[in-house]
């Protein structure tokens, strides 16, 4: 516990932060993974040095670096409407920022610094908040005590006394180091905290008995795989012993009974120390106060995606997988007129709608908003152009229900056919009209409700829900676009902190195929000559260079160098050796380490190049033909072992 001030420390210990990296990620992708990114270049952030190939202790330093807090808060200056380098901000954001910062300042005693994008990467719009100061001298508004210069030798620094379990205040005043109450915090909680959040009634989870306002509190939170306490519970012994592990700690807002008690709400713990960050944390929901609209909170590597799309006034330009936004806004605030020109999809009809919010808020009213599953954009791959828009698909609109709850009978279609036209089809707005409108042709038997929201999904994620009468789409013909984003879903590995994660190596092999079938939609929609810009959040190589490679042997396109407009050449962002690209191309892509930066994120930069229809409608169906095979698989074994169960029942009965 050398890394926990001695003041937060509990006498009977706990597992640190390797416990939590080794129960999030699973013993056989540790294994898989160790010896192919310890040869990380620059992975211990010195430029040029390459790591060590099966260097099992540069792997676990890269998970223990995942499951702590990053050392800042990036923010993007939206600017809507204007275009340039500079981004389009002027300096009031800058001083409304530092004004909420200064006030920050006054009641934590730290100060804070607004820095542009560290080299070398290059991103006007960007800016990371970072404390200037030690994380240990965090102080309380009502007892501003000095935890800073404890050391475990010398415990008499700076007030505290180990002998008499005492923490000196600056007014004289003492805390019972004795009497710190002991939080469990269940795992949304504990990331939020470790990203700068305090604890609110909601994300406890067990407490000390008769815990009082103001006490000091340390905050623990279970493995992966360990059952956390149900809520409300008594801890009565050490959390370390659950087990869990200490992540924070603070002081107490409310009492026990406000915080499990009824319509239980707001904060409940404020945070004063976080273990794995090395300064103090820019408290954003201050900052940000007064704000709305003007910035965003956004990661960096997030940040210079767009940056490496470079879109420019009068591009096309396609977003395929948008939620939440951020990239979105990015695109249309360097796009200016409001975003016209962008296209911005998601499978979600709820995240597109937020999308759209977003956008709206930050001024940028001409983002085409729709939700549909971006690997079916293309016209060949659904229905033709003209039929995209207005029917649904013909294995639908036979009456053919995925649901096997009950029949879906005709004079059910042709009500839902009727209600759909008239409500469109949002099954969050739409679907109490709809399912009445069924009731009321067939009754109530023939049909269920979630048969009708079942059959909402499914419009939703194969056609899309048009939310603008313009022509053109979905589906797009071939060669629409000159400009495509494309940050599939992934494992994501890189987010931090990761105290939750627990893919298979068979999950991260799956992803990587589903994201090839976005990579082949993309490259027919993307015009000769336009530019398509792939990302992840993830570190695995199997969904980063491999997919890379894969692109560059099986689709029309090239690779580009990513660090042409955001960054300069240096090793530290090089991708992984030996995983299916050359060493010149390994220069070509850009690879975030957490160890250095906020978040682990992958970005590659490829322009397409003319090549046979025919072959790219091949590769197509080879790659849907892998996930039919698999599909088929389960299911055959899974007919297999109902044959066995069928037969054993005979025999019982």
């Amino acid at each position: 516990m050398s890394d926990v001030p001695l003041c937060w420390r509990d006498p009977l210990g706990d597992g640190g932060p390797s416990l939590l990296a080794n129960a999030a990620v699973p013993e056989e992708v540790q294994d898989a993974l160790a010896p192919r990114m310890g040869r990380t270049a620059g992975a211990a952030g010195t430029a040029g040095t390459a790591g060590t190939a099966g260097d099992s202790s540069d792997f676990q330093n890269l998970l223990e670096a995942l499951v702590s807090p990053p050392s800042s808060v990036c923010i993007r200056y939206t600017g809507a409407g204007v275009t340039g380098v500079t981004g389009g901000y002027g300096p009031t954001e800058e001083v409304s920022i530092k004004a909420g910062l200064w006030e920050s300042e006054k009641r934590t005693q730290c100060a804070f610094l607004i820095k542009e994008a560290p080299p070398p990467i290059h991103c006007p719009e960007a800016r990371l908040i970072v404390g200037n100061a030690h994380a240990s001298s965090y102080c309380t508004p009502d007892h501003p005590t000095k935890f800073s210069g404890v050391d475990d030798e010398k415990d008499e620094k700076v007030g505290f006394n180990s002998s008499q379990g005492n923490v000196e205040c600056a007014d004289g005043k003492k805390d019972e180091v004795s009497d710190i109450a002991d939080f469990i915090i269940d795992a949304t909680c504990a990331m939020a905290v470790l990203r700068g959040s305090d604890v609110f009634c909601m994300g406890v989870m067990a407490a000390s008995p008769k815990p009082l306002e103001g006490q000091l509190v340390r905050l623990w939170v279970v493995p992966e795989g360990v059952r956390p306490p149900n809520r409300g519970s008594v801890l009565r012994e050490s959390p370390s012993k659950w087990p869990a592990v200490l992540v924070a700690g603070g002081r107490l807002l409310v009492p026990r009974s406000a915080i499990f008690g009824a319509g239980c709400k707001g904060a409940a713990v404020e945070v004063l120390w976080r273990r794995g960050s090395t300064t103090p944390l820019a408290p954003m929901n201050q900052v940000l106060h007064g704000l709305q609209g003007k910035i965003l909170l956004q990661q960096l590597p997030s940040c210079v995606c767009t940056r490496v799309l470079q879109p420019m006034v009068g591009h096309r330009v396609l977003d395929m997988c948008a939620a939440p936004g951020g990239k979105t806004t990015h695109i249309a605030q360097l796009l200016g007129n409001s975003g016209l020109g962008l296209t911005s999809v998601d499978r979600s009809l709820a995240k597109v709608r937020r999308i759209e919010a977003l956008c709206m808020a930050h001024g940028f009213g001409n983002v085409r908003c729709l939700a549909a599953d971006s690997r079916h954009l293309c016209s060949d791959s659904t229905k033709s152009e003209s039929q995209g828009n207005n029917q649904i698909d013909e294995s639908i609109s036979e009456g053919q229900n995925s649901s096997s709850l009950s029949p879906w009978p005709p004079e059910a279609e042709t009500a839902f056919q009727q209600a759909l036209a008239q409500h469109g089809a949002d099954r969050f707005r739409s679907s109490k009209r709809i399912w009445k409108a069924v009731v009321a042709a067939v009754g109530r038997g023939p049909v269920t409700r979630m048969q009708v929201n079942e059959r909402l999904r499914t419009v939703e994620g194969r056609l899309g829900v048009p939310q603008h009468d313009s022509p053109g789409g979905p589906p797009f013909l071939e060669n629409s676009f000159d400009r495509i984003l494309l940050d599939p879903p992934c494992s994501a590995m890189g987010q931090r902190p990761l105290l939750r994660w627990g893919k298979s190596l068979a999950e991260i092999q799956s992803h990587a195929e589903y994201q090839r079938q976005f990579l082949c939609t993309a490259s027919r929609l993307l015009m000769p000559g336009g530019e398509l810009v792939y990302s992840t959040c993830t570190l695995t190589p199997q969904e980063n260079e491999e997919n890379v490679a894969w692109a560059l042997s099986n689709l029309p396109l090239r690779l580009l160098d990513a660090r042409e407009h955001v960054a300069t050449a240096t090793e530290v962002l090089a991708g992984l050796p030996e995983c299916g690209l050359s060493q010149h191309q390994t220069m070509q892509v850009l690879r975030f380490d957490p160890r250095n930066w906020d978040a682990g994120f992958f970005i590659a930069r490829f322009a397409k190049v003319r090549q046979d229809l025919d072959k790219m409608k091949s590769v197509q169906e080879k790659v849907r033909g892998v996930e039919m095979g698999h599909q088929f698989l389960g299911f055959a074994i899974g007919s297999v072992w109902y044959r066995y169960i069928i037969s054993f029942m005979k025999c019982v009965f």
